[in-house]
């Protein structure tokens, strides 16, 4: 008898002996999903995929910035001329050279801010500026306008500027572009809708009778700058 109980012992050891940290759902001690699951449970693990995190992490850990969207840029053989200068109403978009429209994420605060990075080199000389003119919205409604290139061949046009500033609401904003002093706006008013996904649009002119030849951008970026 003594002999079948440490038999019976000795097989519990063995049993024992083998351990696995979690219980899983088969046989084989493997996560369902695989190696997507496991990586829940491993920080050193490298995303192959496009994780998705509630939006509000981000302020609640002063994750403060983001991308909301970016191109490598964009080259325009000439630019409708503009002599007065003002394309300012909702729709004038539809007058100018345009550059693109896209749709950006709703932004994750009702104080977020949101910065246009730009850079353009010039490639030959123009006797005028090309003018950069930014809308949003679905009515196209006017944000601001700068300076897209300096007239010249040398000097290259690098710009970081506030393109709109949400003011304790996802559909008032203030347009802070201070390059554009004209028209500066400093009351908040009704220009889109940035609780949901929304339109941005860019486009170009120039003041110059004769024209304005190869505006070439590089690395035109929307960011987010997340406030509580």
């Amino acid at each position: 008898m003594k002999t079948i109980i440490l038999l019976i012992l000795s097989a519990f050891t063995a049993f024992a002996a083998t351990t696995y940290p979690v219980l899983t759902d088969n046989a084989n001690r493997t996560f369902s999903g695989g190696a997507t699951n496991l990586a829940l449970l491993n920080t050193n693990q490298t995303w192959t995929g496009t994780p998705t995190f509630p939006a509000g992490v981000f302020p609640a850990n002063n994750i403060s910035r983001r991308i909301l969207w970016s191109t490598n840029g964009l080259f325009f053989n000439s630019l409708i001329v503009n002599a007065a200068a003002d394309r300012t109403n909702s729709g004038d978009y539809s007058t100018i050279t345009q550059g693109f429209k896209v749709t950006v994420p709703a932004l994750l605060s009702s104080n977020s801010i949101v910065t246009v990075y730009y850079h353009a080199q010039p490639t030959n000389l123009n006797a005028g500026v090309a003018t950069m003119w930014v809308y949003a919205g679905d009515n196209t409604n006017y944000i601001n306008s700068t300076v897209a290139q300096q007239a010249g061949n040398y000097a290259p046009t690098i710009l970081a500027f506030t393109l709109l500033k949400n003011y304790g609401s996802w559909t008032n904003q203030a347009q802070l572009n201070v390059t554009d002093g004209a028209r500066y706006n400093y009351v908040p008013n009704f220009k889109v809708d940035t609780s949901v996904p929304w339109q941005f649009y860019m486009g170009f002119t120039t003041a110059n009778a004769a024209g304005f030849t190869n505006l070439n951008t590089y690395n035109i970026s929307l960011e987010e700058q997340i406030l509580p």
